[in-house]
């Protein structure tokens, strides 16, 4: 891992563990110590992770990403805190989110029922989902979450 566990970011961000790791970087649980210990998450994005065309893309478009992104306002989506560079690492501090993924919790009602996710909670959860999409798809200019999965999602 590219983290330590108790290593620090920009002298403020101290590393609790990790939660996902993948082809373009990793996430982890972090503690904010210039906001009273706070739980954020910090997603490293590595610029050596992808080719080069995608690494000159992440560099060119990085700070007008993170522009937009910051400026998002809906109480389902984390709200984006900082981001920054350090060397060919993107960082990108978000609050923290407890709770599984949807499809950790596909899995386990799969597991203890055989029949899924009850379909009232899952017929909240997409209604929740589809407001969230046409909060993003009613931005000017649109946002389009570019991998939206049962894993992305909490």
């Amino acid at each position: 891992m590219p983290l330590d566990i108790g290593s620090k970011l920009q002298e403020r961000y101290e590393i609790v563990r990790f939660i996902k790791s993948g082809g373009m970087g990793s996430v982890c649980e972090a503690r904010d110590l210039s906001l009273a210990n706070s739980p954020c998450a910090i997603k490293e994005i590595l610029e050596n992770a992808v080719t080069r065309d995608d690494a000159q893309y992440i560099r060119s478009t990085f700070e007008k990403e993170m522009r937009a992104l910051v400026a998002l306002d809906h109480p389902c989506i984390p709200k984006v805190r900082d981001y920054f560079v350090d060397g060919d690492k993107r960082y990108i501090v978000m609050d923290y989110l407890g709770g599984n993924t949807l499809e950790k919790e596909i899995r386990q009602h799969q597991d203890t029922t055989s029949r899924g996710i009850p379909a009232g909670k899952a017929v909240t959860d997409i209604l929740a989902l589809l407001d969230i999409v046409i909060y993003l798809h009613g931005r000017s200019p649109a946002l389009v979450h570019r991998d939206l999965k049962p894993a992305n999602i909490i």
